[in-house]
């Protein structure tokens, strides 16, 4: 799967990352389209801790339009 990083202030990266699997009670969705919303910029404008920042994946935006992939 594609996914967009934030690998330094100002900065964008689109990665490769292995496909997620559902586990129990669990639902894989596959992102269609994705809004973008001023909450959604602070990793991508201010300067982090690089090294905590990048320790968690973080996949979702909550302005998507999604379809379930697998249950």
């Amino acid at each position: 799967m594609l996914g967009l990083t934030f690998p330094g202030e100002c900065e964008v990266e689109l990665l490769q990352f292995p496909d997620p699997k559902a586990e129990q009670g669990e639902v894989v969705v596959q992102m269609k389209a994705s809004g973008i919303c001023g909450s959604d910029l602070h990793p991508y404008r201010g300067p982090k801790d690089l090294a905590s920042f990048k320790a968690a994946l973080l996949t979702g935006a909550p302005n998507t339009a999604s379809c379930v992939r697998e249950v």
